[in-house]
């Protein structure tokens, strides 16, 4: 099974405070793999932030091509690129420098 980068909504576990507690089960999640146009190597970058609206924005590397902005709507689980990199900086960059 190939492995992509996911957006995970809620994961968490939670520990007893006390030994003779028991330990409280996992909060279900939901993984949502990012665009595949927009990475490559299914990676990115941990550049995430809530905007005020709600929505995830990912900073997401496609090594040697170029860097993306990608919005994710939790609500609608759809994701799309709000800024191609290049574009705004006007670079015509390859290789390592394509994303940084």
């Amino acid at each position: 099974m190939r492995h992509g980068l996911c957006l995970l909504t809620f994961l968490a576990l939670t520990f007893p405070a006390h030994a003779e507690e028991k330990a409280k089960p996992w909060l279900l999640g939901t993984a949502y793999k990012l665009p595949s146009e927009l990475t490559n190597q299914e990676s990115g970058y941990f550049s995430i932030i809530e905007g005020l609206n709600g929505k995830l924005y990912i900073g997401a590397a496609k090594y040697g091509v170029n860097a993306y902005l990608i919005e994710f709507d939790p609500k609608t689980g759809t994701s799309k690129a709000v800024m191609d990199v290049h574009q705004i900086v006007g670079s015509t960059a390859t290789g390592f420098a394509a994303q940084a």
